[in-house]
């Protein structure tokens, strides 16, 4: 009879040590191009990540090699150019914003993106139409 009252309890136990530990969310949303063809790039990509992380918990980078062959796209000398900086907007959302160092005169451009915060790590792939020039 004790051994059945000690197992509620010990799932109790079980169930709050568990519910202590945080569980974050990292998330990549849609690239939001700001930018035209022969301009240098400018886009912004929302990130799902919890209200309390910092930008600085962000880790942004270029994917290694694997991630572009498995994606099945060459890695260009326009994406290896790309600068990554997380940031929070006005209104407190996390953004990443990529800039490219010189003109893009690629109408399309292609990148895999490697996102970590803390022991979580998001890949995605991303594909660029640019606009015309006005």
């Amino acid at each position: 009879m004790k051994a059945i009252k000690l197992a509620p309890r010990i799932g109790l136990a079980f169930v709050l040590s568990v519910s202590t530990f945080a569980v974050h969310a990292l998330g990549l949303g849609d690239l939001d191009l700001q930018s035209r063809l022969n301009q240098r790039l400018s886009a912004s990509i929302p990130v799902i990540v919890a209200d309390d992380i910092d930008p600085t918990d962000i880790n942004v980078r270029l994917a290694a090699d694997a991630h572009f062959e498995r994606a099945g796209i060459t890695r260009s000398a326009t994406a290896s150019q790309l600068m990554f900086s997380p940031k929070r907007t006005a209104d407190g959302k996390m953004v990443i914003s990529v800039k490219s160092k010189s003109r893009v005169t690629e109408p399309m451009l292609s990148f895999v993106l490697e996102v970590a915060e803390g022991e979580v790590t998001t890949v995605k792939k991303y594909t660029v139409m640019l606009p015309p020039p006005r």
